[in-house]
Order: C-alpha cells, then structure tokens, then sequence
C-alpha cells in the first residue's frame, strides 16, 4: 500500500490539493479526538503535524506503521476509507521523500572495528592478530551494532594497542622476503615498488606520489642507521599500518563518491574486510558501479568464504547473541548438559541459518518458520533429532515445524531466558524487537521482578503469578503486546529444548495477540508472523541497512527501506536481492 506511489497519489489527488491537504484532513477526522488537544492519549499529541514548521519526521513514521497496520484508528472508533488511508500514506511519503533529498551531504570519518581490522591484517598481510594483543571494546550505536561510526572512538590506549599490533603483525608477515623480487634495478627501487603496492591495498585507494615519497624516505633513512632492507621495510610498512588512510574509512553520507570508495563499502558490508584485487582493479577502471558489474561482484563476494565473517557480526549482534559469551548463564545444577561447546554450538547454528540464506540458498521468509536447520551432533542431540554424528556443522532436514526459523533456534530460547527459568516477557519483547521492529518500551525504573522459579507456588502457576503482575494498570499496556507472544514459546525450557510439563503441570502455551488472533504453540505463532511477513521484512531490511552503512537510520531513510523491502518481496524474498538493493539504493549513490 504504502509503496504504490502512483496509484496512491492519483487516488489522493481526487480529495484535496496537495499532500500537507491530505495529512490534514485525514488527521483531524480520525486522529486529533485522542491525540490532540492538552492530554493526548499515550502521550502522541499529533497536532504538531498540521503547523507550518517543519514536521516531526519520527512521529510521521509512527504514524505510517500504525495506519498501514491498521492498528489505529482503534477498532470502536470512527474508520478512514482505504482512499483517505491511501491519501495519508501518500502524504506522509511524499514528506519523507522531500526531507531526504534536502539533507546536506556530508563526510563520516569511520574507525575500522576491532573485527574489521583483524580481518583486514589478516587479508592484507596473511597473518592473524597476536593472541596477547587485547583492544578496548567497541561501543554500538545507531541500530545496535558496533560498527557506527558515531562509536568508532580512538583513545590513547588503543593507539598503543594499534602500534603493538603493527610491529607484531609487519614482523610475523613475510613482506620482506618479496623484496628480492619486487621490481626495479637499484634496492630502493624495489622498496619503492613493494610500499607503493602495500600502501595502496591498506589505504583502499591509489597512492599520491607525495606519500610514497615520504615511505620511501623512511625507509632510506632507516638503512642509513644500518638496518637491514627488511626491518627496514617493515618499519616503513608498520608507519602505513598506523596512518589515518589505514585505521579509517572516509565516505560520505549520501553515497559513493568514487569507485574506490564504493569498493571499500562493498567489503566493508560483505566481508568486514578490505577490498580484493578483483574489486580494486574494477575500481581504477571506473566501472564498478555499472549495474550489470555491481550484481556481478555481490554474487561473487556472497559465494565468497570471507562472507560468513560479515554474516556472523551480524547475527550475533542483530540477535544478540553475544550476551551467551558474556551475561547469560544458565543454572548448571538444573541444566548440566549446557557446557561451553553447547554454547558455540548454538550460536553456530543462528549464523549457519543466516548465512546461508542471505546468501541465496531458501527466501528471507524462512528465517519466520524454515523446514531445516544447520546442526552438528552434539545440537542434534539437545534438539532430540537423531542420525546426526560428528562436530562438523551440515543442513538438516527438520521432522516437524516446531524448530524451524529463528524463533526455534535454542541460541534464541537460552539468551532471552533467566538462569532458572524461561521468560515469557523477555522472549515476547524479543519478538517484538527483532521481528517486528516495535519494542516495548523500558520498565519503570522501581518495577519488581517476579521470582527466578517457574514451579508452581501458592496454588498459582508461574503464568498465572505473571498474568496477576502484568494486570496492573502502569504495566498492563506493554505486557499485554509482550507476554502472549512468550507464552507462545514456554514449551522451549531456558536452554531450548522441547518440554511437555513444568513442574509436573502441562504447559500453558496458549496466546491472544492485542489485534485478537489466538493461537498455541509456537508453530501457530509462526503462522501469524508470517501474515506480519512484511514488517519483518522492513525490520530486517533497517537492521542490515544500518549495519551496511554504519550509522543510525533517519525517518528519511523509511521511503527507500519501504522500496527495498517491496523490490524483496516482488523477486520472492531472495537475499541476494535484499544486498543488491541496499548497494543500489545507498552505497552508490543517496536515495532519492
């Protein structure tokens, strides 16, 4: 609906003059009885939206998603036609589409992330970063993953962790040894030969004459004060490893500016790596962003090994996933069969699903409600599913839909789940987050949290002790969206396998979702996420645009997600299209 921009705006045309006509008229017939005058309801007063000023981009895309979802108007209240719906949407768009084309361009200088550049030491000099060199932890921000530039701090400790890794990584590479055979008749000819390669893959781009200058300089000077040509070739070499055109991305928020930055983009995104020699000499020769070209490199890079690397940051951190490694311990008295190789186990099967589906193998859609998985034996066993053997990892057909998709993924059950017990409120927000993209707000900060036990207790359920709690009116709003949906999955136990009972009574894993459908069980659930198929899709499409371009999403930014996501939907949900897309539209050039 929200995409159809021509029909909708022939259609929105036939009831006023322009766009701000239509936002206003539809608003103030359905929308400002309970969102306007001096105590809105829920505290979205919506009559900022018809004053002259600028509009409140945010509150317009809020707007969107509830009438879309035909959420609002509530079901008792007076309803727009499909006209007057279409005519809003249209308005709305046509705002963020004009806000998007009027935001000035401007550059972002982007530290590489701690994976980043382990990954592009790795591809550059052939070697891995020392164990006993430690870096500070990246920050997240923006759309929560840590490669924001925003975050991308560089403090003084890490300089120094930065210079220990470049004299450690230089001296463990075998860069010298191809001195002898650089070319060039004198030995600093032949040193001037190998920088100037060197620097050009680290620094991404061609190198002016003026650096090579200054490296080949080091580089003499170092041979006068009688070291060899190979330490001195390293230390000209560890000088490029420091330098700001190694250790940061240049780029500017609206797109590319040249094939070199592009290509950088591109292995950023798909690689968490530098650029190849494949993708730079495309660059040099200005045809990287060719659309035929460009298609052609992304399948390339997604067949390529290096790309499990991008699909694993990205798992981890869209799913959250790392807290296992960190916060989530599950009770090992209760649970004795959790062990650290389980863990890792867990978290391989979410970036084995991933990546292979972003890569093309299934459509997008089985990420809701998939019929196989990736397992080795010892997850094989946890899940129940015999004929698995060894520790390698493989794609397993799945015998029944209980599993099937991210929110049977016991990586999934474990880290939204307490040391003792399961949590209908953290799995329900979860869903809420990483499905469907509309997270409940926060607790109050004085909330009390219910016993660590699920066993019954003073004659009550644990359903029934949480059904009691959610009841109250401060907490009844965002309990009554959040727990049906975990209850929906109280037959995974804290570690994510199937149970029957809890504590002797047999599961309760019935729901009723606050737009009415019931349902039981997680294979029901599913089918109703499904329906949702295109809010996920959305969900997902801002989660890897966020991580594509290592910043915070804008509402300007929702008409070209919406776009992407219809383009997905029409090409069958395949991930290729989904990379493509966010190529084309973003790392290219801006959207418009």
């Amino acid at each position: 609906m929200f995409q159809t921009l021509v029909l909708t705006t022939l259609l929105a045309s036939s009831l006023t003059a322009s766009p701000r006509d239509d936002m206003q008229a539809v608003v103030e017939s359905y929308c400002l009885g309970c969102h306007g005058g001096g105590r809105p309801k829920g505290g979205v007063d919506l009559e900022p939206l018809l004053e002259s000023g600028g509009p409140d981009l945010a509150l317009l895309v809020r707007v969107a998603q509830v009438v879309e979802d035909e959420r609002m108007p509530p079901p008792r209240r007076p309803q727009p036609s499909e006209l007057e719906r279409s005519a809003l949407l249209s308005a709305i768009e046509s705002t963020l589409v004009a806000a998007r084309a009027a935001e000035p361009d401007r550059l972002v200088l982007r530290r590489l992330s701690q994976r980043e550049y382990a990954n592009t030491i790795r591809d550059l000099l052939g070697v891995e970063l020392p164990d006993e060199i430690s870096f500070p932890a990246d920050g997240s921000g923006g759309e929560g993953f840590d490669n924001h530039a925003d975050s991308l701090f560089l403090p003084p400790l890490l300089m120094e962790r930065y210079l220990e890794a470049a004299a450690a990584c230089v001296k463990a590479s075998s860069l010298g040894m191809g001195l002898a055979r650089a070319s060039g008749t004198t030995e600093l000819e032949r040193a001037r030969s190998m920088l100037s390669d060197f620097a050009r893959r680290a620094t991404r781009r061609p190198l002016e004459e003026e650096t090579l200058d200054r490296l080949a300089a080091l580089y003499s000077r170092a041979r006068w004060a009688q070291r060899s040509p190979t330490e001195s070739l390293e230390l000209a070499a560890r000088a490029v490893l420091v330098s700001p055109s190694f250790l940061f991305r240049i780029e500017h928020v609206r797109g590319a500016r040249d094939d070199f930055e592009l290509a950088s983009r591109l292995s950023y995104f798909l690689w968490s790596s530098m650029p190849d020699t494949e993708l730079l000499a495309l660059a040099k020769r200005s045809v990287l962003r060719q659309p035929i070209v460009l298609e052609a490199q992304i399948d390339r890079m997604l067949r390529d090994a290096r790309f499990r690397d991008a699909a694993e940051d990205f798992v981890v951190q869209w799913l959250g996933l790392e807290s296992l490694r960190t916060t989530v311990q599950p009770n090992r008295r209760l649970f004795p069969s959790y062990s650290v190789d389980l863990r890792e186990a867990m978290i391989e099967e979410a970036v084995e699903v991933f990546h292979a589906i972003l890569g093309g193998e299934g459509n997008l859609l089985d990420l809701l409600d998939g019929e196989s998985t990736f397992l080795n034996e010892e997850l094989a066993q946890h899940y129940g599913i015999a004929g698995v053997e060894g520790p390698a990892f493989r794609r397993v057909p799945l015998p029944d839909r209980r599993r099937g998709g991210l929110l049977g993924l016991a990586a999934v059950q474990t880290v939204t789940s307490y040391s003792r017990r399961t949590s209908p409120v953290l799995r329900g927000q979860w869903v809420l987050d990483k499905i469907l993209g509309s997270p409940a707000p926060p607790p109050p900060a004085n909330t009390k949290s219910l016993s660590e036990d699920d066993r019954p207790a003073e004659g009550q359920t644990f359903r029934q002790r949480l059904e009691a709690h959610r009841a109250k009116p401060q907490c009844a709003s965002c309990h009554q969206r959040m727990d049906p949906i975990g209850f929906g999955l109280e037959n995974f136990d804290p570690i994510g396998r199937w149970r029957t009972d809890i504590g002797g009574q047999s599961v309760d894993a019935t729901g009723e979702l606050v737009t009415g459908e019931s349902f039981e069980g997680p294979i029901a659930l599913k089918a109703l996420l499904l329906e949702r198929r295109d809010r996920f899709l959305r969900t997902l499409v801002r989660r890897l645009l966020g991580y594509a371009l290592g910043r915070s999403l804008t509402p300007a930014d929702e008409p070209a997600v919406r776009r992407i996501a219809a383009t997905v939907t029409r090409e069958g949900h395949r991930g290729p299209t989904l990379v493509r897309e966010i190529a084309r539209q973003f790392l290219t050039s801006s959207p418009q």
